[in-house]
C-alpha cells in the first residue's frame, strides 16, 4: 500500500509538472504583450488544476513514507 501511494503521488507530481511547462511554453509563444481575457481563464484554471495535482501528489508521497516507517 505505501508503495502504491508513492507512486501514485510521483505521478501526480509528474503530471503537475508538464502543466506548468506547457503553460510557460505558451507564454514564450505568445506574439501580443496584451493578453485575452479567455487565455487568461484557460490558464487561471490550468494553474490551479496544477497546484492542486501538485498537492495530492505530495500528500500520497508522505503518506506512503509515514506507511513505510
Amino acid at each position: 500500500m505505501d508503495l502504491f501511494l508513492k507512486i501514485l503521488g510521483l505521478v501526480f507530481i509528474v503530471i503537475a509538472i508538464m502543466i506548468t511547462f506547457s503553460l510557460k511554453k505558451e507564454v514564450k509563444n505568445l506574439d501580443s504583450p496584451v493578453l485575452h481575457r479567455s487565455i487568461t481563464n484557460r490558464w487561471t484554471k490550468r494553474s490551479k488544476t496544477s497546484t492542486i495535482f501538485m498537492g495530492l501528489g505530495c500528500i500520497c508521497v508522505l503518506i506512503g513514507l509515514i506507511l513505510s516507517m
